[in-house]
C-alpha cells in the first residue's frame, strides 16, 4: 500500500495551476514558476520534493533557449539574436556537460549508466504529449558521488532544434536556428538505499503533469506578446518612410521577415500546441497511458481524472488531495481509526 497527496503548483500570472505531481506521504515539496523577458523562454518552472530524511528527491531542472548561425561569425558564450550563441547538441551532452555539472556543482566520478530514448517524456507529455519529429529525447541514468556518498539520478531531457529563422545581420540575412531543453525533470537517490526509494520515486516521476488549462493560457499569452512585438516593429518601420526609398523598401521586408519570425516564435514556444486535438485522440492515449504505467480514474472532487499508477487493485481519494494505493482488493481505509471519509474511485480508461 501506499498513500500519495497531490502538489500543486499556482501560477498568478494566468490565476491557474500550472502543473501537479504526486508525493509520498511525508515528503516536502515546493514549486514556483520564474517570468523572463523573453520570447523565447519565458517561463521557468522549478520544483522540488524530499524524503523526509532529504536522502532522496524529484526535481525539475531548468529549461533554456539557445542561438546558432552555422557560418559561425559569433563566438559561442556570446549573446546574440536573443539568446546565448551555442551550437545545437544532443540532450545526452547536454545533460553530461551542462546541465548535471550546473545542478550538482562538486560532484565527482560523474558515469553514465544508462541512455535510451523516451517516446513520452513526463514534462512535455501534455504540453504535446508525444515527442516530435527531431527532437532528441532521452531518459539517463547517470550516478556520481557526492559528499563522499554514490548517487543515482535519473533525468528526462528533450532537446528541440527549430527550424531556421531568417535574420537580419551585419552580414546580411542569416538563417538562425533556435534551440531548446525543456525543464528536466529528476528523481534521485543514495545508491545504497536506491531499493527503499524506487517505487516512490517512480510513481512521482510517471505522475507529473502539466494541467492543460496552463498551456491554454500560455498560449494565449504567448501569441498576444507576439502580436504586440510584431506592432511595435510595424511602427518603428512606419517611422522610416520619411527616409530614402531603399531604406523604405528594407524596410518591408524586415516587417514581412518580423511577421516570419513572429510566426516562427509562436511555433517554437508553443511547441505545435495547435496539434492538441490529434494530440489527445483515443489511440494514442492509450499508448501513452501503457507507456508509462499509468491507469486514469474519475474523482468527484477534481475537474478532470486522475492518472495514478498502473497495477493497484484498489484505490481511494479522501477528496482532499490525497491517495491510498493497495493491491489488496478487500481494502478499505474507512474501517481503520477515524479520520478522513474515503472514496473508492472507478477507472476510466478501460
Amino acid at each position: 500500500m501506499i498513500r500519495l497527496g497531490v502538489h500543486r503548483c499556482h501560477d498568478p500570472a494566468t490565476q491557474c495551476p500550472a502543473f501537479t505531481f504526486l508525493v509520498p506521504q511525508g515528503w516536502r515539496a515546493q514549486s514556483g514558476l520564474t517570468w523572463n523577458q523573453s520570447l523565447l523562454n519565458p517561463v521557468t518552472p522549478a520544483a522540488v520534493a524530499q524524503s523526509p530524511d532529504g536522502a532522496a528527491w524529484l526535481a525539475l531542472l531548468p529549461n533554456a533557449a539557445y542561438s546558432w548561425v552555422d557560418d559561425g561569425r559569433m563566438p559561442e558564450g556570446s549573446m546574440e539574436y536573443g539568446a546565448p550563441i551555442l551550437r545545437p547538441r544532443p540532450a545526452a551532452d547536454v545533460l553530461l556537460t551542462m546541465l548535471i555539472p550546473r545542478v550538482r556543482p562538486g560532484i565527482g566520478n560523474l558515469r553514465v549508466v544508462a541512455v535510451e530514448h523516451e517516446p513520452a517524456p513526463p514534462w512535455p507529455s501534455q504540453l504535446s504529449r508525444r515527442v516530435q519529429p527531431g527532437d532528441d529525447s532521452i531518459r539517463a541514468t547517470v550516478e556520481y558521488t557526492m559528499r563522499g556518498r554514490a548517487f543515482r539520478e535519473i533525468v528526462s531531457l528533450v532537446s528541440r532544434v527549430a527550424e531556421p529563422t531568417p535574420m537580419p545581420t551585419l552580414w546580411g540575412i542569416r538563417q538562425v536556428r533556435y534551440w531548446f531543453t525543456f525543464p528536466a525533470l529528476s528523481v534521485g537517490g543514495p545508491v545504497d538505499r536506491w531499493d527503499e526509494y524506487a517505487e516512490y520515486l517512480d510513481t512521482a516521476r510517471r505522475t507529473f503533469r502539466v494541467e492543460p488549462t496552463w498551456i491554454q493560457a500560455l498560449e494565449r499569452l504567448f501569441r498576444q506578446a507576439s502580436d504586440n512585438a510584431l506592432q511595435q516593429q510595424q511602427t518603428w518601420f512606419a517611422a522610416q518612410q520619411a527616409g530614402h526609398r531603399a531604406q523604405v523598401a528594407m524596410g518591408e521586408q524586415l516587417v514581412h521577415m518580423g511577421q516570419d519570425l513572429s510566426n516562427s516564435m509562436d511555433d517554437i514556444v508553443i511547441g505545435g500546441y495547435e496539434q492538441r486535438g490529434a494530440v489527445y485522440d483515443r489511440i494514442y492515449d492509450d499508448q501513452y497511458l501503457a507507456t508509462m504505467g499509468l491507469s486514469r480514474y474519475d474523482d468527484p472532487s477534481q475537474p478532470m481524472p486522475v492518472e495514478l499508477p498502473y497495477g493497484y487493485e484498489s484505490v481511494w481519494s479522501d477528496g482532499q488531495g490525497d491517495y491510498i494505493l493497495s493491491e489488496d482488493p478487500s481494502y478499505d481505509p474507512n474501517s481503520a481509526a477515524p479520520g478522513p471519509n474515503w472514496q473508492r474511485l472507478d477507472r476510466t480508461d478501460r
